[in-house]
């Protein structure tokens, strides 16, 4: 098993397998990186170095009692990049470890990152407020904590369903796989994913989208529960100065793991464009 550590002294396991340009995996709450296994298998078979990594209090890494705002969240991932001297690199998030990402391009800045892909993204803000009329209520989101709280596996496991879009999407995700997926949830610490939970709904990055100018790749579901795309995708495309939405009908938040294939092929496409657009003109013969 391999770990590195981090500014605090906590200790990140990580994943790293294939070659070729390197894909930077940040998962999304309290799961952790075997939920990429599906898309890390799809990527290497097309000639990807694939890292994914558990971030502090999830899978197989420590389990500190601070650390789980985005700030510190994303000097971790600047730990992870520095550590394994990666440039060049495509990041890739589901949900909250989107803004992960979104939070070490405004900390850290876009020299070593040639990309980014953003996978039913929490951005730019999904809490309530006077100028977010759109978002959910925190009185909902306490009801949600106390669940938690009250019986961890039995609300994990409820997520699942919307997760999923069961039983809609029943033919494609097997029991099996729900338990895989909600086992490895689990495997988080209780605090930190409370923690966590807050970061998510407390995050606000409206301000910093605006200040991010590589491409960006969205990917969501139109039935996404988890996040809304009226809430998140749609107004972060809005925001980033060059970036693509790809909206998948019938989709929820769960797809980069039930689709993975069909969003494995739609990121190749995204950064071959990219590498494509990026080479350099050769001068004209006279």
């Amino acid at each position: 098993m391999s770990h590195l550590t981090v500014k605090d002294g906590t200790k990140l396991f990580f994943n790293d397998l294939g070659t070729g340009k390197t894909v930077l995996m940040v998962h999304g709450w309290s799961i952790n990186s075997d939920s990429w296994e599906y898309m890390v298998g799809h990527l290497t078979r097309q000639g990807y170095r694939c890292i994914a990594f558990d971030m502090r209090g999830c899978g197989r890494s420590d389990q500190p009692w601070e650390g789980y705002d985005f700030r510190t969240l994303s000097e971790d991932l600047s730990c992870v990049i520095d550590q394994l001297n990666l440039t060049d690199i495509t990041l890739m998030g589901h949900s909250m470890g989107c803004g992960v990402i979104c939070q070490y391009l405004a900390d850290y800045g876009e020299e070593k990152v040639s990309q980014a892909v953003l996978i039913g993204t929490t951005t730019p803000a999904i809490a309530l407020a006077e100028d977010n009329p759109n978002g959910i209520d925190r009185a909902l989101f306490e009801l949600l904590i106390g669940a938690m709280r009250a019986d961890r596996p039995l609300y994990v496991r409820n997520l699942a369903d919307d997760f999923f879009a069961l039983p809609a999407k029943s033919h494609r995700v097997s029991p099996a796989m729900v338990d895989w997926a909600t086992n490895i949830t689990l495997q988080a610490a209780a605090h930190a994913a409370e923690k966590l939970y807050h970061t998510a709904f407390n995050g606000d990055f409206r301000n910093s989208l605006t200040d991010i100018n590589l491409p960006v790749l969205l990917l969501h579901g139109d039935k996404d529960v988890s996040a809304p795309l009226e809430l998140t995708a749609y107004p972060s495309q809005k925001l980033f100065k060059n970036s693509k939405l790809k909206v998948y009908e019938g989709q929820a938040h769960g797809l980069y793991i039930s689709e993975a294939a069909m969003l494995g092929d739609d990121i190749h496409a995204f950064i071959v464009a990219n590498e494509q657009h990026a080479l350099p003109v050769a001068p004209a013969l006279s």
